[in-house]
């Protein structure tokens, strides 16, 4: 029941046009870039590099002063 409803939502938006999905695009990284941890860019060309298991506590903060 669940699929064919959201089968015909998005049948609906697919003919309507392209729409923001509310996701962001993600594309692989080298790996050499990789080895450095974790980097993540938000719109306005603000980027967060190095994040890693170590350190990962710190975005949560970080994220809430933008």
């Amino acid at each position: 029941m669940r699929f064919v409803y959201w089968r015909k939502k998005l049948a609906s938006v697919a003919s309507d046009g392209p729409a923001s999905s509310g996701f962001a695009r993600v594309a692989p990284i080298s790996r050499l870039d990789a080895v450095n941890g974790l980097t993540i860019s938000l719109p306005g060309g603000v980027s967060i590099t190095g994040l890693d298991a170590g350190n990962i506590e710190l975005l949560g903060p970080i994220l809430r002063q933008l």
